[in-house]
């Protein structure tokens, strides 16, 4: 039994260590791709400390959760749902962002 729950416990470190790594990995992506886009295109008119149109704050992961008058801004683990997404790809043709500016690159 002790060989058991030895073997159990190697399993559960792994895995644990593995979405450790896989959580740190989208962390790193968040931080070097996605804050960058929205700290130069979004935050000025989207964040918490002061304003934010149409109740949106983007400048906190709770903020990107919750969204704002139009509903969640993302979708965890379905980007391509994700209304942010949508937004910035311009798909719609009343709302898009930035607002008053063109659409932004592929790359974003």
């Amino acid at each position: 039994m002790s060989k058991f729950l030895a073997n159990l416990f190697v399993y559960f470190h792994i895995v644990s260590n593995t979405e450790v790594m896989a959580k740190i990995d989208q962390i790193e992506f968040f931080e070097s791709k996605i804050r960058p886009v929205l700290v130069e295109h979004c935050y000025e008119c989207h964040n918490s400390s002061g304003k934010a149109k149409s109740q949106l704050t983007l400048d906190s992961r709770d903020g990107l959760l919750k969204g704002g008058n139009e509903g969640p801004s993302i979708i965890p683990g379905n980007p391509e749902d994700s209304l942010l997404l949508q937004v910035i790809r311009h798909n719609f043709k009343d709302l898009r962002m930035p607002k008053s500016g063109p659409r932004l690159s592929n790359e974003v």
